[in-house]
Parts: structure tokens; sequence; C-alpha cells
């Protein structure tokens, strides 16, 4: 069973997947990429495709029973987020998608109570995060590199540990990396791709990559950031990780996270 659940900016939430409310049609799975091309003698020159704002079409039964505090949570969740001018997230799975609930209709059919809701988002793309851990390896051999308790997927070479990260769409992936404090000037190579800030971390302090945002911040121990967009190396820094397996080296000074963020028209069937 697929659990889908709207929550608003503050964190509040309701779920459309249980035996008070449940989905009984909804257009998740339909989308409209664009074919933007410029206008020639004889038919046109392809440019590039694009996927414009949209809504979907939602509509649920209600328990009969509790209709009208069920109905009263769904309408306090929703106009949240359109008293604030702000999204919510609708999630199927781990799945999830930005937007707002700015329409809904009650009404009854065949003695059954439905909700109809319009779900408005600006950026219909569906998102999933998936995040690997990359600790300080200890326990050196003394010659020939680490001795582990167990089979672990990392090999140790004279400076620099060796992994690997997977990709599992079929292009290339935006990803959030943290660099995790004390360490001086963090780098990590991803495949081909070098990201270094050359900067020093005190302990508790940790920097935030995005390459979907093209941001670089620093978070001291209070919380405070700083923009450390400037040190970053080489300049050309927020390549997205590759489709497929993609080889990870660095020299084991300092622990790290990398988020991979993968993006679709539609959120997967399975």
């Amino acid at each position: 069973m697929r659990i889908i659940k709207y929550e608003n900016s503050k964190g509040n939430s309701f779920y459309l997947d249980t035996n008070d409310v449940w989905i009984e049609s909804c257009d998740f799975h339909k989308k409209s990429w664009k074919a933007n091309s410029t206008a020639k003698k004889i038919g046109s020159k392809f440019d590039y495709y694009s996927l414009e704002e949209r809504s979907y079409e939602v509509i649920c039964m209600i328990k009969e029973k509790d209709k009208f505090t069920i109905l009263d949570k769904i309408d306090e969740v929703a106009e949240y987020d359109i008293m604030k001018d702000t999204l919510g997230t609708l999630s199927i799975d781990d799945w999830s998608i930005q937007c707002g609930i700015i329409e809904t209709e009650t009404y009854k059919e065949n003695l059954t109570t439905k909700l109809s809701m319009k779900i408005y988002c600006p950026v219909p793309l569906w998102s999933r995060e998936t995040t690997r851990q990359f600790k300080i390896i200890s326990g050196s051999t003394g010659e020939g590199g680490l001795n582990y308790p167990f089979n672990y997927d990392f090999n140790y070479t004279s400076s620099y540990i060796k992994a690997s990260i997977t990709n599992p769409l079929s292009y290339e992936a935006d990803f959030r990396m943290i660099f995790y404090g004390p360490c001086e000037d963090p780098t990590v190579n991803i495949g081909e791709n070098k990201y270094k800030v050359g900067c020093e971390l005190e302990e508790g302090e940790y920097i935030v990559i995005d390459t979907k945002n093209s941001t670089i911040k620093k978070y001291d121990i209070v919380g405070a950031e700083t923009n450390v967009f400037s040190l970053r190396e080489p300049r050309d820094f927020f390549n997205k990780i590759e489709s497929g397996e993609n080889i990870i080296t660095w020299d084991n000074s300092f622990g790290f996270d990398i988020t991979i963020i993968e993006q679709k028209g539609e959120p997967k069937w399975s």
C-alpha cells in the first residue's frame, strides 16, 4: 500500500491512504512537456523541452462516521499555506513535490461523501532524495593499509580512500554534499569532478554544497551561516553526478554526506 501525505509548511499533515480518507481517482501520472522551437521558412528549429506549472485533480472518499472531523482537519492543514503564501509538500512514498491545495469541493454521490481537490504545483517535478554517509575510517595495519573487521566497500591506498556512489537515473542528478569538521580545505573527487572548499572547519562546524541552487554555505556550532561561495575550487564547481556508478576519493581526514536528488516529471509507479 502506498503512503500518500500532504504536509504544510508548518509541519502539520494529513494522509490520503487511510481507512478514513482514500483516493478514488487522481492524475499524478499525467505529464506534458512542451517542445520549444524557433520558426524557420520551412518548419522550425527545435530548441528545448520545458515543463510548465500545472495542477493535479484528486477525488477522495471520506468515511461517513467521522467526516466532519476529517474535513475540518484537511481544511485547517491546507488553508495554512494559502494564508501564509507558502507551499506545502505532497509525498507518495519517498517521492515528493512542492505544492498548494488551491481548490476544494465537498459533495455527496450515491450516499458517499467525496472531496475534490485541485493541487497547484509551480514546478511540476517530483523529487526523491537518497543520502549516503562517508565516515573517517580508522584502523591501519601499518604497511598494507587498513584492517576491517567486516567486508567494507571502501578501498584504501597510501593517502586516499576510494569508494563509489550510484546515480540510479539514466541522466545526471543534482546533489547536496556536507563536509564535517574538524578539517582544513576539505576536498572530494566524484568521477572526473573535484569539489574543494578552501577554508578551515572546527569541531561541530560543517559546509553544505548544493548543486541544484549553486550555493556553498558554512555553519558554525550555533548555526550561524556564512556564504563561502568564493572559496570553491575549481570555479566550474557545480557539476552534477553522472548516471550510474561514480568513483569517489578523499583523504580520509574528515567525514561527509552525499544526498542524490532524483527528479522526474511524475512519481515512479513502483
